[in-house]
């Protein structure tokens, strides 16, 4: 519902700026002056009605494009308070293209359309936004895009599904020899097993998955998957949306020599603050500045659009470690694009 209404007003306020223009348009049109319109009369007292030529152009591109500079580092560095002062830097090279050249109504016109657009189109991406970039998860040496790699090619690489069929957790020994687990069944591609249709939310932790992901009968970690919202989807056609991997997985890794990265950054070895700057930017929105306890030792790292998930899927990974700075837990999981009520 929450998308319907957004769009809907963004479609209102689409056609209430196209009647303003409009309107301007017939006014313009239909109102005379010394018999003529005001669409065709010249609205400045340049005479000259020649194209302006190549260089005389640059030149004025460059002088928008120093002016357009400067007002952008001095609202970054003075705040967006100073945005009257940005007009007034933007203004003048501006004016001097439009008044280079005899200009008439219906220059005004374009100029008032490309104004009602720039400003309609920067509302819906503060509205919208754009889509993150799917992050990637590499083990193994396979990377697995999230919300876009398949169950079946994760086969197709040499990983093997394990599916839950008891209500029994799993114990230290499934870790290490999954296939002799009654507690777990290997799936094939052969295998006649639905994702249900909607999005759920991926449960922390191994113990109570639905399915593990293996590798040489060891488990890697725990797997969700993710079908279609309105229809049940076979699961070697489905996509990885989530994974998770506790200390024993992690261990595991180490011992085989499994590496694990997330967008490049190796997640096995020593962590460091810095490299997590570097490699993930303005989506790390969690350090551990000043950490009390083992449970504060963590990096929050998230990929949202503007709108959350009501458009575009969003992103989110924590990485939890121990006083060494090595790794003791990582998750990640993407909120598939969906209404605020499809949880």
């Amino acid at each position: 519902m929450a998308r319907i209404v957004l769009l809907c007003s963004l479609v209102l306020l689409a056609l209430l700026y196209l009647g303003i223009w409009f309107g301007a348009y017939k006014y313009l049109k239909n109102k005379k002056v010394d018999g003529v319109s005001l669409l065709d009369r010249a609205v400045n007292e340049s005479k000259d009605t020649s194209k302006i030529p190549l260089n005389e152009l640059i030149v004025y591109f460059l002088m928008i494009a120093i002016a357009v500079s400067g007002a952008i580092k001095l609202m970054h560095g003075a705040g967006s308070g100073f945005s009257i002062m940005a007009r007034w830097i933007i203004g003048p090279p501006a004016l001097a293209l439009f008044n280079a050249r005899k200009r008439t109504g219906r220059s005004l016109m374009v100029l008032a359309a490309t104004a009602l657009l720039s400003v309609f189109l920067m509302i819906a991406f503060s509205i919208i936004g754009l889509p993150s970039k799917a992050p990637i998860v590499s083990i193994a040496g396979m990377d697995i895009k999230m919300s876009q790699t398949k169950a079946s090619e994760l086969l197709d690489e040499g990983f093997d599904i394990y599916e839950r069929v008891s209500d029994e957790t799993c114990n230290e020994d499934d870790y290490i020899n999954i296939s002799a687990s009654p507690r777990y069944r290997r799936y094939s591609l052969n295998s006649n097993i639905f994702i249900p249709a909607g999005y759920k939310r991926a449960e922390s932790g191994i113990l109570y998955s639905k399915y593990l992901i293996v590798k040489n009968n060891t488990v890697v970690g725990a797997i969700h998957f993710f079908g279609d919202m309105k229809k049940d989807t076979l699961l070697k056609d489905c996509k990885v949306v989530a994974i998770m991997m506790d200390e024993d997985c992690i261990k595991n890794a180490r011992k085989h020599g499994n590496k694990v990265k997330l967008n490049g950054l190796n997640l096995l070895s020593t962590l460091k603050e810095q490299d997590f700057k570097e490699t993930f930017g303005s989506h790390l929105w969690s350090v551990p500045n000043y950490p009390t306890d083992e449970t504060s030792l963590y990096y929050g790292i998230q990929w949202t659009p503007r709108s959350d998930h009501l458009f575009w899927n969003e992103y989110y990974s924590y990485v939890r470690f121990n006083r060494s700075n090595m790794m003791t837990d990582f998750q990640i999981v993407a909120e598939i694009a969906r209404n605020y009520d499809n949880n």
